[in-house]
């Protein structure tokens, strides 16, 4: 009777566990694993999206006839855009920053114009 009653309460004891939900620990490698793939997956996502308005601020800046011939660069960090490059003229360059103002893209926070005025400065030899 007694071997019965410890055998019940054994069997009690592990049900009662499996029913609380007793938690899984996962050990401390993988969970840094796991935390770094996270961190890892978030930056690539930030850095395709800031890619992704690159082109388009790229393209725009390529299409329009006063900006196209200078090969002006746009670049996309966290949403705000760095201009960089060399044109002739102050309209050209405030010009260059109405484009990327223009494009739509909600997600700018910033724009950055570091375009340099140099009245000498040659346009690129082909339509690019």
């Amino acid at each position: 009777m007694r071997k019965t009653f410890i055998a019940l309460m054994i069997i009690t004891v592990f049900i009662m566990g499996f029913m609380t939900g007793c938690p899984i620990q996962v050990p401390p490698k993988q969970d840094a694993a796991i935390k770094e793939k996270t961190n890892l997956g978030m930056s690539d996502l930030v850095k395709a999206k800031d890619r992704g308005i690159e082109a388009n601020l790229t393209e725009s800046l390529a299409a329009d006839p006063v900006t196209k011939f200078y090969g002006i660069k746009a670049s996309v960090s966290h949403d705000v855009v760095t201009l960089m490059g060399t044109v002739k003229t102050e309209d050209q360059k405030k010009h260059a920053e109405e484009i990327v103002r223009s494009t739509g893209l909600e997600r700018i926070k910033e724009v950055i114009n570091d375009i340099v005025v140099d009245p000498n400065a040659s346009e690129l030899p082909f339509d690019w």
